[in-house]
């Protein structure tokens, strides 16, 4: 997964800037790995989580959060493009 689409400034709790670069990243990362990569719009949470229990390398090249406080460590997430199932907080 690299650079997955964000949602529109002002949609998200933490706007999140695009990152071209990972985009490319994981295209060469897959490539060397025989797979495909998932970009922009197509590397979404259901995609992903569909995906993750048949894969034996995963490469995620994209935003994260993480809460170190004990009351807010589960709202940490790993940021994939929303769809209509899912929001992109993995």
């Amino acid at each position: 997964v690299g650079n997955p689409a964000m949602p529109p400034a002002g949609t998200a709790r933490e706007p999140l800037d695009p990152l071209p670069a990972a985009a490319l990243e994981s295209v060469a990362v897959a490539g060397r790995l025989g797979a495909r990569a998932l970009t922009g719009p197509a590397a979404t949470e259901s995609v992903v989580r569909a995906r993750l229990p048949r894969a034996r390398v995963v490469h995620l090249a994209t935003h994260g959060l993480v809460f170190s406080a004990d009351s807010l460590v589960r709202a940490s997430f790993v940021a994939l493009a929303p769809d209509r199932a899912n929001d992109g907080r993995l």
